[in-house]
């Protein structure tokens, strides 16, 4: 049993989500996109607009939404984001590291001679898939903000 909750104390810290996000990035982040990259354009009418990123500029930003060119003034720009991996990858991602945890560490953990290192192994491997899977599943997916702007 004290085995049990050690190993489960191990996974809290990838169950906590992390906060920490910064406050209104600058334009200048918006520097670093590549063309084709997708993105999300929101108006200050908050009117969203998804394509793909062209080229920025002190007075505007261009993306490709629809087949149709679109140029968007920095000053009626709200927010941009940066379109992200999917809920369900973060879900594979954590059954995979939530897994591959569970089973190392059932292995170190049952040293026992009827038990053995091996059902350890699958035992821990099945909890860590449930809490791998689970965090992924919590994880933030769609958007990350690069651009926001100030409060008027």
């Amino acid at each position: 049993m004290k085995i049990l909750v050690l190993t489960l104390l191990a996974f809290l810290p990838i169950a906590i989500p992390q906060g920490g996000h910064s406050q209104e990035p600058p334009w200048d982040k918006l520097k670093q996109l590549r063309p084709s990259q997708n993105i999300q354009v929101v108006d200050q009418q908050l009117r969203s607009l998804d394509g793909k990123f062209l080229s920025v500029s002190e007075e505007d930003i261009r993306l490709v939404a629809e087949k149709n060119e679109v140029t968007v003034k920095r000053e009626d720009v709200f927010r941009v984001n940066l379109r992200r991996g999917s809920r369900g990858k973060h879900v594979l991602i954590g059954l995979g590291i939530g897994a591959a945890a569970g089973a190392g560490a059932g292995g170190i953990a049952v040293q026992d001679d009827y038990i053995g290192p091996l059902v350890g192994a699958v035992v821990f491997g099945v909890i860590g898939t449930a809490v791998g899977g689970a965090v992924g599943a919590v994880l933030p997916a769609g958007h990350g903000t690069l651009y926001q702007a100030e409060k008027q």
